[in-house]
This record gives structure tokens, sequence and C-alpha cells, in this order.
């Protein structure tokens, strides 16, 4: 059983960050205003949105850059900042008071593209640098307004880093929980970033600022003094931003724009206004560390090298894990010849929430937490694919088969839990597949055919059977080779016990007539044996009795011809009914065949074979019978009923596991279908499910095969001997040639044992040792004629033979 297991990883964004270094020199009880510092004759401009939080952010932080700068100096600019709330418009009208009313070196701020391209067309007629706070600028900004400088960093490249994180866990679905008031900018990013690493957000979880934040509440009296409303003095990455590019254009206006890091200067020399041109070029010459990182600009950007992002294991003792730099992916350590890796797996253990040493698949859920709601159709006709069952009425469901089964084995395979309830559908597998457009259902499993009308409405994972629809037929003999057709009729057994028993008869006649002196039968040993078997071998054809001098001889040939007569007619009989079906095999079942006699076929009732075979196939709908049980179809084929069955690959495999006897495919096989689950589009489970049925396709393999050997009830034979004769039908006709040719020669050595025995029997010694003796010395001598005398007396007596 799937565990219950609710697929959620909360996503913590801690998105406040620590003003360090310079920032922890500020006097946040002093006034900058206040102190008596008599302003320089240059001015600074900033344009914010005092009615957003990041704006107030933005101006304070600027304020806070300049009294850090000019701690220590008598002058410094002065700061003139501008509220343009939210209106782009109001935006270039306060850039165009600031640039002829206040004469300022440069303006700071610019919250949106639209503030920023606006007041960056006025940075170009006027030669005054614009140093934006837009978190995206298009590349090409740079060639159109040179005066714009983008000092924001780029807030997609850090989400790039957390859908990294996700993507190397293959989570799929996240919550993010974030401090309130501090992300609301970078949710789109956040989004775009997980989107494109196959992950969707959950929910949004804002929390309130916890306590170990409060810290940072005692540098920002200031905030706290200037803006009482707003409940939460933690300052936001906008802050840091503005701060950093005010230190960079107080350096440039400085002459040291190659400072490496903060730090109160002693040295700080007041300059005289310079062009704006040459104020361009000193802040894009900027290179120093600043609270958001190594501040460097390439072509009026931050430099990419600041998309390098430091990853900390939070839990415990924060750890120091590793990198992750965009475009490239995880490493240990940055610089030159490092190698990177996709898998955050590579960097330092991870000590997750809790203790566990494994990446976490998702956490348990209460009862009634949301599970997966999968529909499997109840009414398929292939029942080892897949069967619904009831325990009693309204019992729990039951489903089992073979789709089952491999998408358990799926399910094993996941980096996360997936828990999920089956409801049965007693409907077409097209309207099944439309309950999961309309989200009545999370996801359908079952053999469902991957079809181009059912993408529309949702996804298919890999499929996991072999596509493809062909003919099954019923035909009563296999194909038979050709060039061995004439041996077919007997087997070889049979054809052995033939050619044993004739050359036995020809052997019979050969000793019957060379005891009768026939001429034909005398001669070389070659001449008498090539003549023993043409005589045996021509009374399969004709009795060849009048060449024959012995009765003997003529009744083991009239025995053997009887034997031959049935062999023959067998033969003849079995040979012209293999050409018969010969001819039937050489003529294929085809769809043309079927089409021109207009011939039944069969599919499965609800099936999108029913369509293909009339909308693709142009088989008349009157000529498809749709059937409803499997079990049908063996019955129809060899009845009648069809003429072929159309089936999918998976479906005849099985077909033919349990019906091996007379049926087989034919035609070729039509590449559509497939089966494979089926899930809503842009689901973020497709790519997960579909690598885990790659990885499992070798066993799926096995599992089909399983599927077969249990529901086989005969096992094919590749031998096509069934349509030959035995030896079993013969052996009565082949006893009585055998009996006969073996009576012939018993009587034909009989007077010869008879005389044998007279002269050998004991009581008859004394009288025939003379006898006996003659015979000894005549046997010494070996002579022909005496060697027939005693074998062959009774007959050469008859003859006049005997002297």
């Amino acid at each position: 059983m799937i565990p219950s297991r609710k697929l959620r990883v909360f996503l913590i964004l801690f998105l406040s960050s620590s003003l360090s270094n310079g920032m922890s020199k500020v006097d946040s009880t002093v006034d900058p205003f206040a102190m008596g510092i008599k302003p320089r004759k240059f001015s600074l401009g900033g344009i914010v949105d005092c009615t957003t939080r990041a704006g107030k952010e933005e101006r304070v932080a600027m304020e806070m850059a300049l009294h850090d700068f000019y701690s220590n100096a008598t002058q410094r600019p002065r700061l003139c900042v501008k509220d343009s709330k939210g209106d782009s418009f109001r935006a270039a009208s306060s850039a165009k008071t600031l640039i002829k009313k206040h004469n300022v070196e440069a303006i700071i701020g610019l919250g949106t593209s639209q503030e920023a391209i606006l007041v960056a067309e006025l940075g170009n007629r006027y030669e005054v640098p614009i140093i934006s706070m837009v978190n995206e600028v298009p590349v090409w900004a740079s060639l159109r307004w040179p005066f714009l400088i983008n000092a924001a960093r780029n807030q997609l490249s850090q989400m790039k880093a957390i859908a990294a994180i996700v993507q190397s866990w293959q989570w799929r679905r996240v919550n993010v929980i974030y401090e309130e008031n501090k992300v609301n900018s970078i949710i789109p990013h956040l989004f775009a970033a997980l989107q494109d690493a196959d992950a969707e957000i959950s929910e949004l979880l804002p929390f309130p600022p916890s306590p170990p934040y409060r810290f940072l509440s005692e540098k920002l009296v200031m905030f706290s003094s200037q803006f009482p409303e707003e409940p939460f003095p933690e300052p936001g990455i906008s802050a840091l931003q503005a701060y950093d590019a005010t230190w960079a254009v107080a350096l440039a206006m400085e002459g040291r724009p190659s400072s490496k890091s903060f730090g109160n200067s002693t040295s700080i020399t007041p300059i005289a206004s310079m062009g704006g041109t040459s104020l361009l070029n000193r802040i894009l010459a900027s290179k120093f560390e600043g609270l958001t990182g190594h501040i460097c600009f390439i072509n009026g950007m931050l430099h990419p090298a600041a998309r390098i992002f430091t990853l900390v294991n939070v839990v415990g003792i924060s750890t120091e894990l590793g990198y992750w730099t965009e475009g490239y992916g995880f490493s240990k350590t940055v610089g030159a010849n490092i190698h990177y890796n996709k898998s955050i797996t590579v960097l330092r253990q991870i000590i997750w929430p809790g203790g566990p040493w494994s990446a976490p698949r998702g956490w348990a859920s209460a009862a009634g937490g949301k599970r997966l709601k999968i529909v499997v159709p109840s009414g398929n006709n292939h029942k080892e694919f897949i069967n619904v069952s009831y325990d009693g009425p309204g019992g729990s469901i039951r489903v089992t088969g073979f789709v089952i089964d491999v998408f358990n084995a799926t399910l094993s395979r996941l980096p996360y839990a997936l828990p999920c309830d089956f409801t049965g559908y007693d409907g077409s597998y097209d309207a099944m597949v439309y309950q999961v457009y309309n989200q009545s259902f999370d996801a359908a499993i079952g053999d469902t055919a991957i079809l181009a009308n059912r993408s529309k409405y949702a996804e298919f994972s890999q499929p996991f059977t072999e596509p493809g629809v062909q003919m099954v037929v019923y035909q009563e003999s296999k194909k038979i080779n050709k060039v061995r057709l004439f041996l077919k009729p007997f087997t070889g057994k049979l054809w052995i016990s033939i050619a044993a028993i004739t050359v036995y008869n020809g052997f019979v006649v050969w000793l019957i007539e060379r005891q009768k002196d026939n001429p034909d039968f005398s001669g070389s040993w070659w001449k008498q044996i090539s003549t023993m078997l043409s005589t045996s071998f021509i009374t399969l054809f004709s009795l060849k009795g009048e060449g024959l001098h012995s009765n003997l001889s003529r009744m083991v040939m009239v025995a053997w011809l009887f034997v031959a007569l049935i062999t023959t007619q067998s033969f003849t009989a079995n040979l012209s009914s293999l050409i018969t079906l010969q001819q039937l095999n050489e003529s294929p079942v085809t769809i043309d065949t079927l089409k021109k006699s207009s011939a039944k076929v069969g599919c499965d009732a609800d099936s999108f074979v029913v369509a293909y075979l009339r909308n693709v196939l142009y088989i008349q709908d009157e000529n498809i019978v749709r059937i409803r049980n499997e079990e049908e179809y063996a019955a129809a084929l060899i009845n009648g009923s069809i003429a072929a069955a159309f089936l999918e690959i998976p479906y005849i495999k099985a077909f033919l596991a349990k019906n091996c006897n007379g049926f087989t495919t034919s035609g070729p096989i039509y590449k559509v279908g497939g089966f494979g689950f089926v899930f809503p589009k842009n689901s973020p489970y497709i790519p997960d499910i579909s690598q885990a049925v790659v990885n499992i396709s070798e066993t799926l393999i096995d599992l089909l095969l399983q599927i077969s050997l249990n529901n086989s009830e005969c096992s094919a034979s590749n031998s096509d001997d069934h349509a030959s004769i035995g030896l079993t039908p013969f052996i009565g006709p082949f006893l009585v040639t055998i009996v006969t040719s073996s009576i012939a020669l018993l009587l034909l050595y009989l007077p010869s044992i008879c005389q044998i025995w007279r002269e050998h029997w004991p009581f008859n010694n004394d009288e025939q040792e003379p006898q006996q003796e003659l015979e000894l010395q005549r046997s010494w001598r070996h002579d022909r004629r005496f060697d027939e005398q005693i074998l062959f007396a009774s007959e050469m007596e008859n003859r006049g033979a005997w002297q």
C-alpha cells in the first residue's frame, strides 16, 4: 500500500539581510541633517516611491550611505529626494526638476522599468547618470541609454538558485514561507524560476519578523523615526541596493571608484563639480565590496560574477555547503578550473530539520489530507490488464492487473511519496480522460491509449507498452517450406520405417530367387545388391511377378504391394491437402481483401479502434462487430462470425498466449496508441513519472510475459509436423508384410534345417559317422556345388539335379 503522505516541501525564504561592514558604523541616534555640516555646492538626486515600503527603505538607505561616507568630512553633497508615488510621468517630471532646478550630478532610485526608461531619456539629453534600482533591465538598454546604470541585484538569479535546489531534490510542489512585507517584488521571479524547474508553488505562507532579526532595529532608529507607521524596522534588499548605489556614486564623485571596501575616510578632499560623462565613467569603473556583494559594472549592469551564491545550512550550527553559479550549477569552491554539477548532492552533507540525513520526500499528512484522486476504467474487456472489483456492496475498491503493477512499480521509483485513491469509472476512455481535463480527478490510470485527440485535453506519460494495432486471424495450418513440402505427408519415423521394410522385403526376395538360380539375381555382388534394391522399391508402384521363379517370392511381393498401395494412396492424399493449404496460406488476409469481400471484423466496443477502422482504414461501420468480452474473440474467429480481429499489441500477446492453436497475426502493425498514464496539462508529476517508466522498462517485459504465462492454456509450437501422418496408422499393414516375408524365409530354409537336424540327431551318431566324416572332408574343400547340395537338396531332387 502507498503510504499516506502529502507531497509538499516547505521552502523558507529569509530575505532580510544583515547590514554589515559600513552599516555597522552608523550612529543610528544622529540625524545627519542636524549635524551642522555645510553642504557642498553640488547635489545628488533620488526618485523613490514613498507609497511603498521599498521606496521608504531606499530613501533612508541613501541618507545613511552619505552619512557613513562623509562622516569625517567637512563637506558633503546635498541629497534631494522626490516622491514619484508610483507614477512614471511624475517620476520623469521630478527628474527634470532635479536636473534643471537642483543641478544634481546623478539620480538614484526608479524602481520600475517605466520610470527608468522615461528618466533615462532625460539623462541622455542632459548627460546626467541615472542609477536605477530596477530588477531587470534589457541588455540592449546601455546602447540606447548610455547614461543609464542598473545597480540592482538580479533577483531572478537568486530565485533561480532556489529553483535549482528544488529541482536537484526533484520536488514538484513547494510551500513558500516568507517574511511579511519583504518579498512582494520577487514572487513573480520565484514563480517563473520554479516553473522552469518543473515545480510549482502550492501555498504562500507569510509570517511576521522573528526575534533573531530584532538586532537590526537598533541600527535603524532613523527609519523608525521617519516612518513610525511601518511596523517592522528591518531592511530589505531594496535598502541594501540603494546603499551600495549611493556609495558607488560617492566614491566616483570623490575620485576613488576602486576602493576595495567600506570604511570611514579621513582624507576626503572636496572636488569641484565634474561633467556628466566623467562622473558616468567613474561610476562604471567602481570596484568594491558592498552590502549585497561585489560591485563591478560591465555594459551598464552589475557584473555577472555577482551571480554566485553561497549555500548555508542553517539547521544546527550554520555551515557553508558550497556555491551555486548561474549557468553552471553547484560547486564546492569558486574560481578557475572548478568542476560544476547540476545536483546539490556533490556538496557537503545537508542536515535537515528534525535530523534526517536523507532528503525529505514529503511530510505525513493527517487523516483527511489531500491525496491524488485517480480514476480507473471499470468496464475493461481485458481483465488481465486492469480489473476493478469491490469488497461487497458499498465496500472498498480493489484494483488489480498489469497496469496497476506497472503504476506501483513507477511510484516506487519516484523521489517522493505520492499517495492516491482509486475510483472506478464505467464510461468510455475518452470521457475518462475528459474527467481529468475538467479537474474531477487528478489522474487516470488504465490501459489508456495515447491518442492525438486525447492529448488536447490531458498530458500522457511515457508509454509503458509497445504501440500498435494489428489483425488476428484464424488459420488451420501454418505455412510450410516449399522445398521440403514433399516430405511433409509422412513423419520422419514413418519414412525410416518404410525404407527399412522395403530393404527387408527385397533381401528376402533376393535370397529366395538366388536359390532358384534366377539369372536376374546372379552375377557380381554389386549387381545382386542393385537388383535386390530395385526389385523391392519397384514393388511400391507395380508387381513384377513375371520375373520371379519362386512362389515364395511372389507371396512376399503380393503382401508388400498391398502395403505399398496403402502407403502411396495416403501419401498422395496428404500431399494434395498440404498443397491446398499452402496455397491458402500464400493468400494472407489483408485490409484490401477484407474490404473487397465486405468481411466482418471485430474490435473492442469502447476502444478507439472502432473509430480508427472507420475513419482511417475506411471499413464500413456495418462490417465492424463490437465485442465486449475478450473470450468472444476466439469463438467468433473459429465459427467465421468475423474474418479478423483488430487488437492493440499488448492484447494480442495475451490473446495468443491463451489461444495459440490456429491463431496468428496478419498484416502490418499500425503504429498508434501505446498505454500511458493520464495527468492534467503541465502537471509537475509528468517528468518524474515518465522517467520512472523508462527506468523500469526492462521490468515491464517480464511483467507482460508473466501475464501471458499465467493465462496460457496451451503452448504454441514452431513445429509443423501436425499435418504429417505418423507411424501409428501403418503398424498393422507393416506387420502383415513383415510376417509374410518372415514366413517365406522360414519356408525356404525349413527342409535344410530338418535335414541338418536329422543328420545331427544324437541317436543316429553311429550310423552317420562315415557320412559325416565324408561331409566334413568336403567342407574343407568348400566346393560351391557341395554347398548347394547341402542347402537346397530337396529342390534339386525335384528337378532331377541330385545324383
